[in-house]
């Protein structure tokens, strides 16, 4: 599943006035779940994560990373998960893909306050047509933003019985809209870049490609937690997203803070954060007083908002499913390596954490004496494989 990327809606694209006619439904019981979903094809695509201080790239197929790179960027092209300055951030893409070699067909990532998801229930329709104007006309009463301002995506599920005898069968759809502003800076940025963008993608979805922890988690649903540029927190079921929300509060906030605080560059910042951690005791750390204190504290105070973040999704989740029940975190990004913090969110959350390895089960054998760290590819890494499917 990814977002489509037209500039502007289509002529009708607007706010639907009425629910579409249900007709072409003679055969509904050749129509199923996986017959009503596309299917996008990654062979030869590079996935392209953007974050506020760097740009991760990698190719993948049967499996394995065939190839990554990682650099950093100026600051300010990227904001709070969106772009400030697409010519500067294509400029820069530009000069990255040229100095890898990397292909030019590209599936870029978005996470932003600006996507929602949602699960809805419709009436099983055969034409492809009509059941995306269902979708649209359903759309007003789920997505918090006006639908011409929003590109909309979906994928079916599954198929519901009908409760009794007779009733017809519907559709259980996942619904996605992100903000148009959100597209069209992507794809400007990518035609300053000189890249030929194939597909917009959540992170979240991307996420749980890779650290999917494989069949034996059929009907767990897992808790998602990427520690980056954004704070994104993602739960499914299976492979199903159920719920996605990126804050602007993520590991390089934590860095940046911390650079405001004791006169610190970026990187002695983070070497900093991870010298101090959360698990040793205070008074055991080497190093100056101050910066230590500091560190600290901002460790414990993002790892208190990391844990509200998580529990919230996850109160938010159950009103609207009464029956998910949560049972583990899984902790990736750059920031997943602070010593002592997936055991700190654990207290607080009350639920395990686990950090798995941060390509799961692909094969980086490539990447042995790269220097590249691996955290900072996840999500580059699933946006280069198969979308998440059905169940």
């Amino acid at each position: 599943m990814q977002l489509p990327f037209s500039s502007k809606p289509a002529e009708g694209e607007g706010e639907a006035t009425e629910a579409p006619a249900l007709s072409n439904n003679a055969k509904l019981e050749n129509v199923s779940a996986e017959s009503m979903n596309g299917k996008v094809r990654s062979e030869g695509l590079t996935g392209l994560d953007v974050s506020g201080t760097g740009l991760a790239a990698a190719r993948v197929s049967d499996g394995r990373i065939r190839s990554a790179s990682a650099t950093t960027i100026d600051p300010g092209l990227v904001v709070d998960g969106e772009i400030a300055d697409p010519a500067g951030l294509g400029a820069a893409i530009s000069e990255f893909f040229t100095a890898n070699g990397l292909p030019s067909k590209v599936r870029m990532g978005v996470a932003s306050p600006r996507v929602v998801i949602r699960t809805i229930e419709t009436p099983v329709i055969a034409d492809r047509k009509e059941f995306a104007a269902a979708i649209r006309f359903q759309a007003s009463d789920h997505i918090p933003m006006p639908l011409d301002e929003a590109v909309l995506d979906y994928q079916v599920l599954d198929t519901i019985p009908g409760l009794e005898t007779g009733d017809p069968p519907k559709f259980s759809v996942m619904l996605v809209a992100a903000s148009r502003g959100l597209i069209d800076g992507l794809m400007e940025t990518s035609r300053h870049a000189g890249i030929k963008l194939q597909g917009v993608d959540l992170a979240a979805f991307s996420l749980i490609r890779v650290m999917y922890p494989g069949d034996i988690a059929q009907r767990e649903t897992i808790a998602y937690l990427h520690f980056g540029d954004m704070l994104n927190v993602t739960l499914a079921q299976g492979r199903v997203c159920k719920f996605t929300r990126a804050t602007p509060v993520g590991y390089e906030a934590l860095i940046a803070r911390l650079c405001e605080r004791v006169n610190l560059t970026p990187a002695h910042a983070q070497m900093w954060l991870d010298h101090v951690g959360l698990a040793a005791p205070i008074e055991s750390i080497q190093g100056d007083r101050d910066i230590v204190v500091a560190a600290r504290q901002e460790l414990t105070d993002a790892a208190e908002r990391v844990s509200n973040d998580v529990t919230a999704a996850i109160d938010f989740h159950s009103v609207q499913d009464s029956t998910a029940r949560v049972s583990r975190i899984l902790l990736a990004g750059p920031g997943s390596s602070i010593p002592g913090i997936a055991e700190t969110v654990s207290q607080r959350t009350g639920l395990p954490v686990e950090v798995p390895a941060p390509l799961g089960a692909l094969d980086d054998s490539t990447l042995q004496g790269s220097g590249i760290d691996e955290r900072r590819l996840t999500l580059a890494a699933g946006l280069a494989i198969e979308e998440v499917v059905a169940q």
